[in-house]
């Protein structure tokens, strides 16, 4: 038996807690047996000091003895100090803190220790023995009690724990030994801050007796008594409800370890373990958990010990627990109990309180239904019959979508690891029970089927979870394993699923793309370059982020991807960039950007890249902001970005709108304009902003069937990220318009555990019959946050464990893939090119002599006329007959004159140029006139 007498024997046998502690007053053969504490300072800064006085008749050796620290209302000591040296009758010993000022360093003999470090509300115990084993011989405070501790005689100032010098008054003959019962300053005479002029000596009226040690039952001593505690059972102190009706009580209980979670190496994980009743001392009462909590790190048990424990009844944060234990006595080892069994969903939020600290099974299978804590806290979501909808993507607004968030809420457990520490690692809860890595990582949807582990509750973290690791199942004594084993039932795909078509469109957020770093320091980004930039924290990150996205870019294999959060910044191409690191990466030359600029006022913006050797831009790019539509609020969503293509392989023409609409949190703030509107919050599942993102909606309608969407081809595509789910006002503006939704009933992003859609991909009317598929390519979403470029908390040792430079995590949100085979449109023209000579002289350099016949086959005269091509070498144009041409890089656009403006049907127009070329001519893919694919002849 490990003993820690911390109170009387009689005060332990009453369970009371309610007496205020009264140190012995001097009375007529009153006498001091043993050290008590004479002297506490609590000053300015780290001034700070305790003095310990020798009132007995012999030299005392102080390597007996231990000063501890309980900070912040804790129950186990925070720092404590074996004592050494020899105190001589009469005399004082000062400790001081390390950083106090010199005149309390002057004191002569004094000795500076860590557990002089108290702030006014913590507690200092003085032992006989060890923190663990010892005999308290005195003690300031109250030991799991955060208050600063007021009263006493007052000196020159009040009596006060906090910014004051306390002397112990002359009539004190013996220490408090009792620091778990109220206390107040009685016995202690309160002097100004930073009064130093009483260290070193103390004033006694008590006689000088026999040095007694604490603990051995004569003169002042409190040892504990011998007579064996009552069992309390475990049911009888968890109780029907969430508190216990024993808190405050001195109790002892016996059970058996189902979760030890004390910790080693400093590492004190929970700082205790729990305990559960064997089946046979059971209550049989399904309202009451078996199970407690033991906060104790200092007294070693295992899983399967069956244990005594004496302690105090206590509520931490929502959890019962034993603490101030002053006894643990392992009874035996190897005993196992029975896992009491849960499933999902649960009947009532309250139902896992009859479980508490109880070890548990879940028999079903469970699924990944959130990993965003993992990292950062141990944390895996998981939840029954899959993973969970996001409600609105499944039931529209309001009482049903209500109705199936609670039950959401009723449909989810958290497993988590063995200890509250931010940011641990290894990261356990792999695949198959390995540690996580780049390539071991779970993914949303994997199951773990018959899940073991502790019941815990954790008020600050979430609530109740399962620790499947440091329970009774690692010692093989009940099934379990040491891991729990995730199977892998939702693979990383290697590349999308085949949508089919001559032309592949994808919509893709890529997560605060930014080529400059965000220093913490400077706001430097933006339109208007004021505001603070995104994304990747440094150039490594940056360098990571960037060969993530280009990995994951090119496994889409599109021909036309919108990007949405790019920066926004004037002189800055993200676009670009991407265009160019996909020639590098592919060893092409096909890849360009829409060439847009400054799009909008936020720090982000929409995009689009495009591959020219599969479409050519059929005209010029057109917005969408407030400026067109007031209904298009684009301080609040970003401006949207429409660019018309011509396929060059069957020559249809088609319109993609990029799209990034306001999101859904930073909600209205009390007093603005939008305060107490349709943008609030109403409850009914589709968070802030709605009104908001349904105008912008209505706007983008209007906006495409008016013809003002790029060139105002009927076929549009619309990709990007919406901020809405399925069933929300927005999607349904678009859905009875006419547009239909892409990839319907999937998912592209998880909040909260729960999964829908944010990124669509729409097709218009006319558009909706060239589709040939669509998908969502789950690269991202099922993933971990924590393989992605973000370095933030990690360590080198785990960045080269966690990162990859593939697709893997790129962004936040999965991208979407569409897939057209166009019909080809009627074109009113036909044109034929034919180059007549070419030549190439070393000394002179090369030319080229060329010919365009433009032919109207329409039905209507051509009256003014545009014909634009772009050449895919290094071709030149230095004269022209017949018609305006100009050269812009590598697009070439050819003006009709005056006198030959009009063509008939059926008539034809001839005009020729000479230009230089240096590695040979080769002829346009394709030819627009007025912006309208030309057939070629």
């Amino acid at each position: 038996m490990r003993a820690r007498a911390l109170a009387s024997a009689a005060l332990v046998a009453m369970g009371a807690t309610t007496l205020v502690a009264l140190p012995a007053a001097a009375a007529d053969g009153d006498a001091l047996h043993d050290l008590i504490i004479s002297e506490y300072i609590e000053g300015s800064s780290s001034n700070k000091a305790i003095e310990i006085y020798n009132g007995t008749t012999d030299a005392i050796d102080l390597g007996g003895y231990t000063l501890a620290l309980y900070s912040n209302g804790a129950t186990s000591a925070t720092y404590h100090n074996t004592l050494s040296g020899t105190i001589a009758a009469g005399q004082t010993q000062v400790y001081y803190n390390s950083s106090a000022t010199q005149a309390i360093k002057d004191v002569a003999g004094s000795v500076s220790l860590s557990s002089v470090n108290f702030n006014g509300d913590d507690a200092v115990v003085l032992y006989y023995g060890d923190v663990a084993t010892g005999t308290v011989v005195d003690s300031i405070g109250q030991v799991g009690l955060q208050v600063v501790w007021t009263g006493g005689t007052a000196g020159d100032a009040t009596g006060s724990t906090r910014d004051r010098t306390l002397v112990r008054d002359a009539a004190v003959c013996s220490g408090d030994a009792d620091p778990t019962d109220l206390y107040d300053l009685a016995g202690w005479t309160g002097y100004a801050t930073d009064t130093f002029g009483y260290l070193g000596s103390h004033t006694t009226t008590c006689a000088a007796g026999a040095y007694t040690p604490a603990g051995s039952g004569d003169g002042g001593g409190t040892g504990g008594g011998t007579d064996e505690p009552s069992v309390t059972k475990i049911s009888a102190i968890q109780g029907s409800g969430e508190t216990s009706p024993l808190t405050g009580q001195i109790v002892t209980i016996e059970g058996v370890v189902v979760g030890d979670y004390q910790g080693d190496g400093g590492d004190y994980q929970l700082s205790g373990f729990h305990v559960q009743s064997l089946d046979a001392d059971a209550d049989g009462d399904p309202a009451t958990s078996e199970g407690v909590f033991v906060y104790d790190y200092s007294d070693p048990v295992a899983l399967g010990d069956l244990v005594s424990v004496t302690g105090k009844v206590t509520e931490y944060k929502g959890v019962t627990e034993i603490g101030s234990v002053t006894d643990v006595t392992v009874m035996s080892s190897g005993n196992t109990v029975t896992p009491a069994t849960v499933t999902l969903p649960l009947t009532s939020a309250d139902e896992l309180e009859r479980y508490e600290s109880m070890l548990v099974t879940f028999p079903q299978a469970l699924s990944v239904t959130e990993l965003y804590n993992q990292a950062r806290y141990g944390e895996v979501l998981l939840s029954s019959g899959g993973r969970l909808d996001q409600p609105t993507a499944v039931v529209a607004p309001g009482p049903d979508a209500i109705a199936l968030q609670a039950a959401n809420d009723l449909n989810q457990i958290t497993l988590d690891d063995a200890t509250n520490a931010q940011n641990p690692w290894p990261l356990v809860y792999g695949v198959d029970g390995q540690n996580v890595t780049s390539s071991t990582s779970l993914r949303g949807g994997d199951t773990v089927t018959g899940l073991v582990g502790v019941l815990d509750y954790y008020q600050s973290g979430g609530g109740y979870r399962v620790r499947a690791v440091g329970d009774l199942s690692d010692s093989g004594l009940v099934p379990g394993g040491v891991i729990p084993l995730f199977e892998s039932t939702n693979p990383r795909p290697a590349e999308p699923e085949d949508v089919g078509g001559s032309i592949q469109v994808a919509g893709f957020n890529v997560l605060n793309y930014f080529l400059t770093v965000d220093d913490g320091k400077h706001d430097v980004c933006g339109a208007a370059q004021t505001m603070e930039c995104r994304g990747a924290d440094s150039a490594q990150e940056q360098s990571k982020q960037r060969a993530k996205l280009l990995q994951a870019l090119s496994a889409l294999d599109a021909d036309v991807i919108g990007l949405a959060e790019l920066e926004n910044t004037p002189g800055v191409d993200t676009a670009g960039d991407l265009a160019s690191g996909l020639n590098d990466l592919l060893g092409t030359d096909v890849w360009a950007p829409v060439e847009t600029g400054v799009i909008g006022t936020d720090a982000i913006r929409v995009g689009m890249i495009y591959r020219t050797d599969k479409v050519a831009l059929a005209g010029d790019f057109t917005l969408m902001d407030s400026s067109v539509d007031a209904r298009f609020v684009d301080d609040r969503n970003r401006p949207s970005l429409a660019q018309s293509f011509t396929d060059l392989s069957t020559g249809g023409d088609f319109t993609v709108v990029a799209n990034h609409l306001k999101s859904k949190g930073s909600c209205p703030a009390a007093g603005s304009p939008e305060a107490g509107t349709a943008d609030d919050d109403s409850g009914d599942g589709a968070g802030c902003w709605n009104a908001t993102r349904t105008a912008a909606a209505e706007a983008l309608v209007d906006w495409i069937d008016s013809g003002a969407a790029g060139n105002g081809d009927p076929d549009v595509i619309m990709v990007g990220d919406f901020n809405s789910y399925a069933k929300e006002d927005p999607i349904q503006v678009l859905v009875d318009a006419g547009y239909v939704q892409l990839g319907d009933g999937d998912y592209s992003y998880v909040y909260s555990g729960q999964w829908g859609s944010l990124d669509y991909g729409f097709a218009s009317p006319s558009m909706a019959a060239q589709v040939t598929g669509s998908s969502e390519y789950h690269i991202n979403s099922d993933e971990n946050p924590v393989l992605s470029y973000n370095e933030e908390y990690l360590s080198a040792d785990e960045i080269a464990a966690l990162y990859a430079p593939d697709m893997y995590r790129t962004s936040d949100h999965d991208p979407v893939l569409v897939g057209l085979q166009l019909t080809p449109d009627v074109h009113s023209c036909q044109v034929r090119y034919v180059t007549h000579s070419a030549w190439f002289n070393p000394r002179m350099g090369g030319g080229f002599n060329a010919q365009v016949v433009l032919t109207n086959t329409g039905t209507e005269p051509i009256d003014g006329w545009d014909l634009t091509w772009s050449w895919s070498g290094a071709e030149q144009i230095t004269q022209a007959w017949r018609a305006d041409v100009t050269q812009d890089g590598a697009h070439v656009t050819a003006s009709s004159l005056a006198y030959d403006s009009l063509i008939k049907p059926g008539r034809q127009e001839t005009f020729g140029f000479l230009g230089t070329q240096v590695d040979g001519v080769t002829a346009p893919g394709a030819f627009l006139l007025n912006g309208g694919y030309c057939d070629m002849a």
